[in-house]
């Protein structure tokens, strides 16, 4: 996806930075899609060495929330993040309902 060059010549300033968040979430999506499609990324990523001080062992960090069932990230689903969410993320009653834990009662 090139740039559209009226866009980055004339547009709004929130209107080139839609712009470019599009075109860099696609040329990452494509990327990735290969990516997988090759078969270049591992489940489990290998150790090198011993880490100062500590076992071999590495840490599994995992997700907070595994759905091993989940379909991947659409590219839909991409979009609409880039459309509504990130625009919204900067307001702090939007991010605390995503982000904030939720205390047991």
């Amino acid at each position: 996806m090139p740039l559209d060059k009226e866009i980055i010549t004339e547009g709004t300033a929130e209107e080139k930075k839609h712009h470019l968040l599009e075109t860099i979430v696609e040329m990452i999506a494509v990327k990735v899609d290969e990516l997988i499609e090759s078969g270049g990324i591992e489940s489990e990523p290998k150790l090198r060495g011993r880490r100062k001080g500590g076992s071999s062992r590495r840490k599994r960090i995992l997700p907070s929330i595994v759905n091993q069932d989940a379909a991947p990230i659409s590219r839909e689903e991409i979009q609409d993040f880039i459309n509504i969410d990130l625009h919204l993320i900067d307001s702090k009653d939007y991010f605390d309902k995503m982000f904030r834990k939720k205390r047991k009662t």
